[in-house]
């Protein structure tokens, strides 16, 4: 009975660690009146300065195989977490270090400058049940 209990798990995970992708910080008007302000870069800020938030997950796998009658059948029992610590993984943040009002022609300081605003997926767990014959 204590064999049966304790044989048959399996154990298996993946962590996954990256470093912050290079960003450079924009501005919220078109500088340059080439109809895109997505490419207008800050004064004072250089290109690929900013390095945005990293990444870390750790999925884990844990099974557990019964046989069923005798050898030719098995139950194989699954539980998966990705990202089982839940770390919160930002994945956008403000790159605007200065608002402009158009109507007063001033720059502002944002507050808000590399404020992280999204994060990816939580903590996703699931089970599976599998049979073999």
């Amino acid at each position: 009975m204590l064999r049966t209990v304790l044989d048959g798990w399996q154990l298996s995970g993946i962590l996954s660690v990256q470093s912050g992708r290079s960003f450079s910080a924009r501005s919220n008007v078109d500088l340059n009146n080439d109809g895109n302000r997505f490419s207008d870069r800050m004064a004072g800020y250089g290109r690929g300065t900013i390095e945005g938030p990293g990444l870390a997950t750790m999925d884990l796998r844990v099974s557990k195989s019964i046989r069923i009658w005798k050898d030719s059948v098995t139950l194989r029992l699954v539980g998966e977490a990705f990202n089982a610590f839940n770390r919160a993984n930002f994945t956008t943040f403000n790159q605007v270090p200065f608002n402009y009002n158009a109507t007063t022609r001033v720059f502002t300081p944002n507050p808000t400058f590399l404020s992280r605003t999204n994060t990816g997926d939580p903590r996703i767990l699931q089970i599976a049940a599998r049979i073999t014959f």
